[in-house]
């Protein structure tokens, strides 16, 4: 295959190790993750060098997404779908100008509706990649619906929306809001959880932000 070519930058015991797991993947479970694991490493370091802010927000969604994922119980598999797609969160980005990704200030309406195509161009990135699960898409295309069917692309609302981006949908928010802008400040994170409370039920999901909450608040206890 062409990717085994790929192998020989690894040092030889770890390329032993990666060749001998491929030659009991009968089902082509080890190869889709490698390969997965191969294009989104490669577009996270992409969007990276577009948005130099980004690397540190997506790294701390994916772990807070994660940490969420297991408290629900979720399996390894299961898990490893929702930390790709945390880490692509924003892949549609690379579509939107710089002139409106890097702003200094609040976007106006028009540059707003450009914003807000990005997770429908997110989808057309990651459906090129057959090799991806499908899930992965999840998180990417509806992690800006709401609850109350306020959000977008698609108005979806309760139920209708995918787990995985329900929950990336609140450590998303909670993440943001204490990020500086250069418009407004931080939040301090007791702020930010009073806002999450305030809309659990309306722009979240109820059980998903108390979870979450119950979360931090073991951290700092």
């Amino acid at each position: 295959m062409a990717f085994m070519g790929s192998l020989r930058v690894l040092p030889v015991r770890q390329r032993e190790k990666v060749r001998f797991a491929l030659s009991l993947d009968e089902s082509g479970e080890i190869l889709q993750a490698y390969l997965t694991d191969i294009f989104v490493q490669g577009w996270v370091a992409a969007l990276n060098v577009r948005d130099l802010e980004t690397s540190d927000h997506t790294q701390r969604v994916t772990r807070a997404t994660i940490a969420l994922g297991r408290a629900l119980g979720l399996d390894a598999g299961t898990l490893r779908i929702w930390r790709w797609g945390a880490l692509l969160h924003d892949i549609g980005k690379v579509a939107v100008p710089d002139s409106i990704l890097h702003k200094p200030g609040p976007l106006v309406e028009e540059e707003w509706a450009v914003m807000k195509k990005h997770p429908l161009l997110a989808k057309t990135i990651l459906e090129k990649a057959s090799f991806l699960p499908p899930e992965v898409i999840e998180i990417p295309l509806h992690h800006h619906e709401r609850w109350d069917g306020s959000g977008y692309p698609f108005g979806m609302q309760g139920g209708e929306i995918p787990l995985s981006a329900r929950a990336f949908a609140i450590v998303d928010v909670w993440d943001a809001l204490q990020s500086e802008r250069p418009y407004r400040f931080p939040w301090q994170e007791d702020r930010v959880v009073r806002y999450l409370k305030t809309n659990r039920g309306r722009l979240f999901d109820p059980y998903l932000v108390d979870l979450f909450i119950r979360l931090l608040q073991e951290q700092i206890d």
